[in-house]
Order: structure tokens, then sequence, then C-alpha cells
């Protein structure tokens, strides 16, 4: 019994330290939403009440619509490159807006591994145009914050080369993506108080295992 109950207390130890080891690594879930607002008070279309995966914000047949993300059915790994979502321009015509007319919040929704919300808003600023005539976009989405964290996951918003996100442009004839990076912090790494106990464990089996081959 003794050989026993100290295998089964050294493999309990190992098991722990493992365990905290693969949190340690971390993975995440969240799915995402969006609320346009104005200032114009021109169409109530741009004033969502609450916010949704699917939104649109536009006037006289032109209009911006922002599609959310639905969780993933593997969940990420901890740096993992993730989308928030997209714009997809829509109509034809010419939009101008200037800083704090349309703000746009996009809500990050963490399903895993704690439940939690938050959001990062910016303003769009700039032009964009659809037609016969062409397409063109110097339309841009300037968040005023690039990162959130929801609980011990650190979710930053990243441009096209991995830098934090200061202004996105808006394409004028294809979906534009805001994409980044998602990070699980390392709070649960073994400590070395686990270390030294999962030593004292092995150490402890020497001789028995000794005294058993001598048998």
């Amino acid at each position: 019994m003794r050989i026993t109950s100290k295998v089964a207390a050294a493999m309990a130890v190992a098991g722990a330290l493992f365990a905290a080891t693969a949190q340690a690594q971390g993975t995440f879930n969240y799915f995402t939403t969006g609320q346009f607002t104005n200032t114009l008070g021109l169409t109530s279309a741009c004033n969502d009440a609450t916010p949704m995966a699917t939104t649109s914000c536009g006037a006289n047949g032109f209009g911006l619509t922002f599609d959310g993300v639905a969780p993933s059915p593997f969940g990420y790994q901890s740096g993992s490159q993730i989308t928030f979502g997209t714009f997809t321009p829509t109509g034809t015509g010419t939009a101008t807006v200037t800083p704090g007319q349309v703000m746009f919040r996009l809500f990050i929704n963490q399903t895993s591994p704690t439940m939690g919300q938050s959001s990062v808003v910016g303003s769009f600023d700039g032009t964009l145009t659809r037609g016969a005539g062409g397409s063109f976009s110097n339309l841009f989405w300037a968040p005023t914050s690039n990162s959130v964290t929801i609980g011990n996951v650190t979710y930053q918003l990243q441009g096209t080369q991995g830098t934090p996100l200061d202004s996105l442009t808006i394409g004028a004839e294809f979906k534009t993506s805001i994409n980044g990076i998602g990070t699980v912090a390392s709070s649960t790494v073994p400590e070395p108080s686990s270390m030294a106990l999962l030593g004292t464990g092995l150490v402890g089996l020497v001789p028995v295992f000794r005294r058993k081959n001598k048998k």
C-alpha cells in the first residue's frame, strides 16, 4: 500500500502541474455585435437602440453594413489571429462624413473562459464613392481605443502590418475586416512552490523503487 499511495500522490502532483500548464496556454471564445449612432438627426437608420449581429447605416440609397462574427465551434488558442467583423458598402453615390457625425461601437462578447462584454467606439471620417463613374474610398473608421480586456483575455485591434489599429480604411468595392489578436494572460503558470512539490513527490519514490528492486 505504501508504494501505491506514494505513486498516486506523485501522479496527482504531476497531473495538477500539467493541468495548470495547459490552462496557462489558454483558450477563449467570443462573438461580436455592432451599433451605429449619429448626431445628424436625419435618419433613424443610423441610430441603433441596441447592438446587433448585422446592422446598417445610410441614407438616399447609400449605406454601410456591419456583420459581426459568431462564436467558433472550436474556440481559439491564446495568440490567435482573429476577426471582429466586416464592413460592406452598399448602393451607389457618394457619402461624406466629418468626425463625430457617425459613430460605430464594436461590442466583443466573450463566452469563455469567463462571460463578459466590452466595446470600442470610433468615428467615421472622409468620403466614399460608388457608381458608374468609378469607386474609391477615403473613408476611415478610427477607434478611440484599440484594445479591451475581458477577464484574463485581451483583444487587440490590429492594422495590416500587425500594429495596433489607429484607423481602418473602408473599401469601396469589397468587404473590409476588423482584424486583431486575442491573448490569454498566463496567470496560472506553475509557481516555484508547485515545482518543488513535484520534485519532492518524485524524489520520495526513489527509495520505494530501490526496495522493490532488491526483493
